[in-house]
């Protein structure tokens, strides 16, 4: 059982090593310093999910933290997992955030095509993500020479 402070101190760690990794937006970029944050967090990241194993922002960003270490397969899967328990909720307004970590994954990856599904679902749903964002947003910086990211972001 994970108690409260276990869970903020888990949190805690989460968030100092995703600072340092939400630099980077493919592996190849990461150094050995920064496999070791992704790591540390990916230790709490299970650890949370054992109490809460249908969180879909957890398994989500676990899936992040697989792709940065370069899992592809397991980040997939639980990139996927995360997806469809946030279609499975009632409350359908964080689908289009839960899109873009999604997107975030396969960038990580090195897959542009799927990358670009992800914001492509995400740009039909009004959210508070406009396309002007993501064209000025650096997560999205390796995408900006490609076409169809300019046709997705040259919308309304």
């Amino acid at each position: 059982m994970i108690f409260r402070r276990d869970a903020e101190r888990l949190a805690a760690v989460i968030e100092q090593n995703f600072v340092v990794l939400n630099r980077y937006d493919t592996v190849d970029r990461l150094g050995p310093d920064q496999f070791g944050y992704a790591d540390s967090a990916l230790g709490a990241f299970d650890r949370l999910l054992r109490g809460t194993p249908n969180g879909e922002q957890l398994n989500l960003f676990r899936g992040l933290v697989l792709a940065y270490l370069g899992r592809r397969d397991a980040a997939v899967q639980a990139g996927e997992r995360g997806l469809a328990l946030g279609r499975a909720t009632k409350d359908q307004r964080i689908l289009p955030y839960l899109q873009s970590v999604m997107a975030r994954l396969y960038l990580a990856l090195g897959d542009k095509a799927r990358a670009l599904d992800q914001l492509d679902a995400m740009l039909a749903v009004p959210h508070d993500v406009s396309p002007a964002w993501l064209r000025i947003e650096p997560t999205w910086a390796s995408l900006r020479n490609d076409e169809r990211f300019a046709r997705l972001t040259n919308g309304p």
